[in-house]
């Protein structure tokens, strides 16, 4: 995230980086009985930036590459 805002450096007024990452494991019971199991991870990044007084945002969840 450092080198992502260093990137931005005299391209923009301000800017703010955002991440995001969670993980959630809902488990389901049917009649006291174990039904379900799942578990699915949330990860994304969020830029926001100001350039001559307009707001721009933009999200990903591709992090491979966050200078694109």
């Amino acid at each position: 995230m450092d080198k992502l805002l260093k990137s931005l450096a005299g391209k923009v007024d301000q800017a703010e980086v955002y991440r995001l990452r969670g993980r959630a494991v809902p488990v389901n019971f049917r009649s006291g009985k174990l039904e379900s199991i799942k578990s699915h991870a949330i990860d994304g990044i969020a830029l926001r930036v100001i350039v001559n007084g307009r707001l721009g945002f933009a999200t990903s969840t591709d992090l491979s590459d966050p200078s694109e």
